[in-house]
């Protein structure tokens, strides 16, 4: 064969080596490229879409336990100082009791309670000084913060209204007289003793915006509803009253609907109750409860389609119907007021 022959032969061959793709082939490839790219999308939607219904359990976990945090501890400093007038705490809400509890068996519950604002400040001198018998006016190391009317306890052993306030001298005029031999933490001589402003609060649910309300402003979001109940002691005989007439005292004796019914649900307990009562069997007011039962419920902001189960809840005395695609979570928890000797 010749040389010429030769050559032209390699380069045909080197040609057909070098063809491109037919259209058939991209169009494959493209098809094949974009299932991949749509599986792959999917699953990065899916995961991002499951992060963020995680992000919304975990703050509804957090809001309710906020929630119920808040409130319990209040409701266990309920009483301290135990005023004698305690509708004179000056408030928007009315505190008639230490505890003032309110219902509504369709919607969430509030409650109102006397409990501990803030530390004013503490006894630089002895209350009375010796060798007087009696004094009004006591001396602090600060009077900030404080108010006419206001209602301050010494220790929580004193309790009266603020008359007069003397910024400079740092002394308070109270409406009542502390009479020896009263005693104060403190140093041997009372010196160091606390100096609190007590305060009546409103806890509340606003259902438009879910959001837990402390004297009408904000103070949780993502709250749903507010349930209460109490176990009170109307018999004095230092026991939670047997309400369900199960012969024992167990979860099933706090008493929700204002302390006008017997319980109805269950909530957090095993059983039911082994009668029906109509009516408590011992006569309750508010100044007779021990303990408060508060339950609270928390729902998602957003929605999650993937949710398909019930939401439906019974807390209480109120049923919540089911919300299509919301999740939502129940907190409760027991408290017992500080002070039993109400």
């Amino acid at each position: 064969m010749s040389r010429k022959r030769t050559a032209m032969a390699a380069g045909q061959a080197v040609g057909r080596g070098e063809r491109g793709f037919t259209l058939i082939e991209l169009m494959i490839a493209l098809a094949m490229f974009a299932i991949v790219s749509l599986a792959g999308f999917a699953v990065l939607s899916s995961g991002q879409q499951n992060s963020v219904m995680n992000d919304e359990v975990v703050k509804i976990q957090q809001n309710v336990r906020l929630a119920v945090d808040l409130i319990s501890r209040d409701v266990r400093m309920a009483g301290y100082g135990s005023p004698a007038s305690p509708v004179s705490v000056p408030t928007t809400n009315v505190c008639t009791s230490t505890i003032v509890p309110t219902n509504l068996s369709n919607g969430p519950d509030s409650i109102s309670i006397i409990t501990v604002d803030q530390v004013i400040g503490r006894l630089t001198q002895t209350a009375p000084l010796p060798p007087a018998t009696s004094t009004s006016t006591i001396t602090l190391d600060s009077v900030t913060g404080l108010a006419i009317n206001d209602v301050v306890t010494v220790d929580g052993v004193f309790t009266a209204t603020v008359n007069a306030i003397d910024t400079g001298a740092k002394t308070l005029t109270l409406g009542s007289t502390i009479q020896t031999p009263m005693t104060f933490n403190g140093d041997t001589s009372g010196k160091g003793a606390q100096v609190v402003r007590l305060a009546c609060v409103t806890y509340s649910v606003d259902t438009t915006n879910r959001r837990l309300l402390r004297d009408g402003v904000a103070v949780v979001d993502g709250i749903e509803d507010l349930q209460l109940a109490y176990g009170v002691d109307a018999d004095g005989d230092g026991k939670i009253d047997d309400q369900s007439g199960s012969s024992g005292i167990d979860c099933l004796d706090l008493i929700p609907n204002n302390l006008a019914s017997a319980v109805t649900n269950s909530v957090g307990c095993s059983g039911t109750p082994p009668t029906t009562v109509s009516t408590p069997p011992t006569a309750v007011t508010p100044t007779t409860v021990r303990l408060v039962r508060v339950s609270v419920v928390g729902r998602a902001g957003k929605s999650d389609p993937t949710f398909t189960t019930s939401s439906a809840v019974s807390v209480e005395d109120h049923n919540i119907a089911s919300t299509l695609g919301y999740r939502r979570r129940v907190l409760t928890r027991t408290v017992s007021l500080r002070d039993l000797g109400l």
